[in-house]
């Protein structure tokens, strides 16, 4: 059946009998005829749309695994323990790598990113539905480091501060490690084990 804009279209393309009031209305509705003629391309496009959405969606997510073992320091600090590790992929070639831990108060945290590009050969994670799994081992090239923090309630105490750098992350099937440099002197490095 077709939409309402285009039964209308349909309804006046029915034969007409000459000498009739239908047939002039039948005439002057050939010059709609180019819609009727899109309209099966238009009901197509109407039906492939939310598909085509979903297929982009089920690009991007993210992955999180508590950690058997987890270090990681912010800058400035001494390495301290970490809870779990979470992987973000919200643009194509593209993965953040989060150490998630403690906060200083109970039920706040903290995050350390490590976010890159990932390197040729290495398999984007497979995401449906917003949820991801590692499709083997990955390394990424780095290109920023931020850290971040929230409150018991999940909100953000300020903004995360954040640096250009350098460095790499390495996803095996027991854990990840990355290290990373900023252009300015920091140094960061975390590893987790699964």
């Amino acid at each position: 059946m077709f939409p309402p804009a285009l039964r209308s279209g349909v309804a006046v393309c029915a034969p007409a009998t000459p000498g009739t009031a239908d047939s002039t209305r039948a005439a002057t509705s050939w010059r709609h005829r180019p819609l009727l003629l899109l309209a099966p391309l238009l009901l197509l496009l109407l039906e492939a749309g939310p598909l085509l959405a979903q297929r982009r969606a089920d690009g991007f997510g993210s992955w999180q695994r508590a950690a058997q073992t987890c270090r990681r320091n912010l800058a400035g600090v001494q390495p301290a323990d970490c809870l779990s590790v979470q992987l973000s992929q919200q643009q194509e070639g593209v993965l953040s790598v989060r150490f998630i831990a403690r906060g200083s108060k109970p039920d706040s945290a903290n995050q350390l990113t490590f976010a890159g590009a990932l390197v040729a050969g290495s398999k984007p994670l497979a995401c449906q539905g917003g949820r991801c799994t590692p499709k083997g081992p990955l390394s990424t090239e780095l290109t920023s480091v931020s850290e971040a923090s929230f409150d018991e309630r999940g909100l953000a105490q300020g903004l995360p501060s954040a640096w250009p750098a350098e460095g790499r992350c390495q996803l095996e099937a027991t854990g990840v490690r990355c290290e990373a440099r900023a252009l300015s002197g920091e140094t960061w490095s975390a590893q987790a084990t699964f």
